[in-house]
């Protein structure tokens, strides 16, 4: 589970990423984080990954509580996210990676070798 988490969360990186590259109208702008826009297409596409993950899971993601915690669980992940990016502009890291790991020749996960983040 919290190597989907992770992959959750990258995920949300990118999409986040890449709705920020296109000129929003206030419209599409559901927050913002110091200045970054949190984009409408970006928190529709992480509550539908968010909640086809609890629905494969077996939870019932359609009665109103549930809905609503599912919307503010995704805001705010995404807000954490856009938070991580700009404390990693702020000191100079690259916020994009590409990591492979092989052990014997055979490829294996990388999230195994990394500190818990999430």
């Amino acid at each position: 589970m919290m190597i989907f988490r992770r992959l959750m969360a990258v995920l949300a990186a990118l999409m986040l990423l890449c709705s920020l590259a296109a000129a929003q109208s206030p419209e599409d702008v559901m927050a913002t984080v110091n200045g970054t826009p949190i984009t409408r297409q970006a928190f529709e596409g992480y509550l539908n990954n968010l909640t086809a993950y609890y629905a494969y899971y077996g939870y019932d993601v359609t009665t109103p509580e549930n809905a609503a915690a599912l919307r503010y669980m995704a805001l705010d992940t995404l807000v954490q996210l856009t938070l991580m990016d700009q404390k990693i502009a702020e000191v100079g890291l690259v916020s994009h990676l590409h990591l492979e790991v092989s052990l014997d020749g055979k490829a294996v996960d990388p999230l195994n070798y990394l500190p818990e983040l999430i």
